[in-house]
C-alpha cells in the first residue's frame, strides 16, 4: 500500500492529540481550583470549524495517488507531525483545542514557541498539505488551503487576544518579537 506512510503519519498526528488531551485532563483533575477561566474567546471555535472543513475537503476530494509527489508529501506531513509532538510537549498541561487561559496559565516561549507563536497551526497545515500533495485534486487543495488560512487567522487573533488579556505585560513583547506562523512573517 503506497499511501501507508501517509496513513501512519495521520495515526501519529491523532495520537499526539490524544496524548496532549490525556495529559491536560489528568492535570485538570488534580488542580480544579486553579482551572478558573481567566479568558476564553469563542470565536476560535469558528476558526477550528473552518480548519476541520479544510481537512475534510482534502480527504473527500481525493484523486489517485500522485506517486512522483509521494516522497515530498511524506516529508511535509512528517515535518508537521514532528512539529505537533514538539509543540504539545512544550505546552504540557496547557494544551487545549480552544483559545483559553486559566489562572495558573504560563506563557510558553520555549521549543517551537521561541520561533513562532502558533506552531500547532503550522503543524496542522503541514499535515493537511502533505496529504493534499499526494491524494487531493488541485482545485480542492487550493480551496482547502484558503479555508484553512481563514480559519487559522481567526484562531490566531482569538488566541492572541486571550494571551494579551492573561499576560498584559509579557505578551506584547513576545508578540512583537515572535512571528505568528513562520519566522520573519507577521
Amino acid at each position: 500500500m503506497k499511501t501507508g506512510w501517509l496513513l501512519l503519519e495521520w495515526g501519529l498526528f491523532l495520537a499526539a492529540f490524544v496524548w496532549g488531551h490525556l495529559r491536560t485532563r489528568s492535570h485538570r483533575g488534580r488542580s480544579a481550583a486553579a482551572e478558573q477561566r481567566v479568558h476564553r474567546d469563542r470565536s476560535s471555535d469558528a476558526g477550528l470549524a473552518l480548519q476541520f472543513a479544510a481537512l475534510f475537503g482534502v480527504f473527500y476530494f481525493f484523486v489517485p495517488l500522485r506517486e512522483p509527489l509521494l516522497p515530498w508529501a511524506i516529508a511535509v506531513m512528517g515535518a508537521g507531525v514532528a512539529l505537533l509532538w514538539w509543540s504539545i510537549h512544550h505546552l504540557g498541561r496547557q494544551w487545549r483545542l480552544q483559545a483559553v487561559a486559566t489562572d495558573d496559565h504560563e506563557l510558553i516561549r520555549t521549543g517551537p514557541y521561541a520561533y513562532v507563536r502558533h506552531p500547532l497551526y503550522v503543524a496542522f497545515f503541514a499535515a493537511m498539505l502533505g496529504w493534499a500533495m499526494a491524494k487531493t485534486g488541485l482545485l480542492a487543495s487550493a480551496a482547502a488551503v484558503l479555508v484553512f488560512a481563514v480559519g487559522t487567522e481567526i484562531r490566531v487573533r482569538a488566541e492572541d487576544a486571550v494571551l494579551a488579556a492573561a499576560f498584559p505585560r509579557e505578551f506584547p513583547a513576545y508578540r512583537a518579537s515572535v512571528a505568528a506562523y513562520f519566522p520573519g512573517l507577521r
